[in-house]
């Protein structure tokens, strides 16, 4: 058939003219998914929160978690929490005048080397580079309510899609607040197995009138590939997005809805539609002793995930990857965690509070309020149970307006 159509091709390792062979086979050979033809895989990489060069396999102290935020849809805030699960602060919208709002940071309530007084202008001091980058340019962008209702919309509508198994740790929380949300560091590259190979033609042995080595790869070094983080299509894939390169100003998400805010500088954007990570294919360089950890060409990404899930990459070069972050970065902070929700005003007993709880399987309630504006103003205080009979002590209530705290360990 086909085959008897071919004419002579000089040069042994050149692929044939589709011009030169039957409509039947070239039409298959062109349809043909682009491959590397030589051992290639998708490189993931978990890497130090505070360091790039450290990688966390290799090490037994690095961890690839930078922090920790959790949506509080009740106050419809951002809470931000260091990678311990000490609690830090949250992004809240606050109210300037009529017409106009603006978002703030505020430290954690309770913390003796903070006031009860809100500062609008404050910016956050979190020891995590990568951190305090994603919190600092929420605020600084120039529609900061939209900013950050948008960025709360994309994560709770992402998370509608996303089915893992919670961890038994966490369902306490989850029904109260929500799910905490992974701040990691990660590398990828798309590596070849040693050098690449180069084109076997005579003619292309070497370069024209000289005896050098041509070393025709056919530009396979250098070459880039999109590869797409996360889809809503698997429910075990727990990616929301990611910020790249080191660029806090977009969030890149897995999901938009189409309920966000339109915005002339936009901090969400869906990935997809030319916005993926481009990545150069790499040979694998020889080394005498142990291979250095040199990314160039990589791709430094911050990604924003579900725990409980894992995360998955695919480049249509290469097979598809899925990794899971390690049980030990996330168990111990997430019991750390101390969630605490604005309340009042309230008609209490001047010198017991007793007010309605949350029913939940384990954890604590306790009360927190300012007491002045100063550094260090802050009181704390037990929940009595609170029952249907009256409880009368003689002495006039009063108004009181604080937070509530929930904790699951001794705080």
């Amino acid at each position: 058939g086909a085959a008897s159509t071919f004419k002579p091709i000089q040069g042994r390792g050149m692929a044939p003219n589709p011009n030169e062979i039957g409509p039947t086979a070239a039409k298959r050979m062109l349809r043909l998914d682009p491959r590397i033809a030589q051992p290639a895989r998708l490189d993931f990489t978990w890497i130090s929160a505070d360091s790039d060069s450290v990688v966390v396999d290799f090490s037994a102290d690095a961890s690839p978690v930078c922090g920790w935020l959790l949506p509080n849809h009740l106050d419809k805030s951002l809470a931000v929490y260091d990678a311990a699960g000490k609690y830090l602060g949250e992004v809240l919208t606050i109210f300037i005048k009529p017409g106009q709002n603006s978002i703030a940071w505020i430290p954690a309530p309770g913390d003796p080397a903070t006031s009860p007084v809100v500062d609008p202008n404050a910016v956050p001091d979190i020891a995590n580079p990568h951190l305090n980058a994603i919190i600092t340019q929420l605020l600084a962008q120039a529609d900061g309510p939209v900013a950050l209702a948008n960025f709360l919309n994309v994560i709770d509508e992402t998370l509608w899609t996303i089915e893992p198994e919670s961890a038994k740790s966490e369902r306490d929380l989850a029904s109260i607040i929500g799910r905490p949300l992974a701040v990691t560091r990660i590398n990828v590259a798309i590596d070849l197995r040693g050098e690449a190979q180069v084109d076997q033609a005579f003619y292309k042995t070497f370069t024209p009138d000289t005896d050098q080595l041509l070393q025709d790869s056919g530009s396979l070094e250098g070459f880039t590939w999109p590869v797409r983080f996360g889809s809503q299509a698997l429910r075990h894939d727990g990616t929301i997005g990611y910020f790249a390169d080191n660029d806090y100003t977009t969030f890149n998400a897995v999901h938009v809805p189409s309920s966000v805010t339109p915005s002339t500088t936009p901090y969400v954007k869906k990935i997809g539609a030319g916005n993926y990570v481009d990545l150069a294919v790499r040979p694998e360089v020889a080394t005498d002793g142990p291979a250095p950890f040199d990314r160039k060409g990589s791709q430094y990404l911050t990604l924003l995930l579900d725990p409980n899930g894992s995360v998955n990459a695919a480049t249509g070069l290469l097979p598809s990857l899925e990794v899971s972050l390690d049980a030990r970065f996330v168990d111990a902070a997430r019991e750390a965690m101390a969630v605490t929700f604005r309340t009042g005003p309230l008609l209490l007993g001047p010198e017991t509070i007793r007010i309605p709880l949350p029913a939940v399987s384990s954890g604590e309630w306790s009360w927190l309020q300012s007491t002045g504006t100063s550094v260090g103003d802050w009181q704390g205080d037990s929940i009595g149970a609170a029952s249907t009979a009256p409880q009368l002590d003689g002495q006039p209530s009063i108004l009181r307006e604080g937070w509530l705290r929930f904790s699951r360990t001794d705080t």
